[in-house]
């Protein structure tokens, strides 16, 4: 749909150089090689998930009711995301409920190993991580993007 309402369609440049065809064909990282990783280190995570489909709401599909409070973001906002944002007149809350924004992965650990996690991700393995942010029980699941304030109710997440 965005690629109809663009000057060159597919061919049409991004910020970056690339054309909004060749973004959308970026291959997904695989994640497998740093879970083996982890597991190697002996850092074995409470939880993680692949944030695709559902964007950044796809945080609290854990079922343990909880609060994630994600206080970094990917910045700046890759050149795709801000083409589709701005061809479709889309706020910042319909982009991060839909899209990863660039957040491909998620990890959940205690915080004492959160150095670690992201220097495995980093230097064996060549994925860029960083700690965006914290969980916390909670009567309810929510997601809270303290940048963008934006909250996700557990109602807007309807998978299971």
């Amino acid at each position: 749909e965005v690629a109809g309402m663009l000057p060159a369609g597919l061919n049409t440049a991004l910020a970056n150089g690339r054309t909004f065809g060749e973004a959308l064909l970026t291959p997904t990282v695989i994640y497998a090689q740093f879970v083996w990783e982890c597991q190697d280190a002996q850092i074995y995570p409470h939880y993680a998930v692949n944030i695709t489909g559902h964007g950044l709401r796809k945080l609290m599909r854990a079922k343990k009711p909880l609060r994630y409070e994600i206080d970094r973001l990917p910045d700046p906002i890759l050149p795709e995301f801000q083409c589709i944002q701005d061809t479709l007149h889309l706020t910042d809350e319909q982009m991060y409920a839909a899209f990863n924004m660039g957040v491909g992965f998620a990890v959940y650990a205690n915080k004492h190993n959160a150095d670690a996690i992201v220097a495995i991700a980093k230097d064996r393995c060549g994925i860029d991580a960083w700690v965006a942010g914290t969980v916390h029980e909670a009567k309810g699941h929510s997601v809270v993007l303290k940048q963008k304030g934006v909250e996700y109710k557990a109602g807007s997440l309807e998978i299971r």
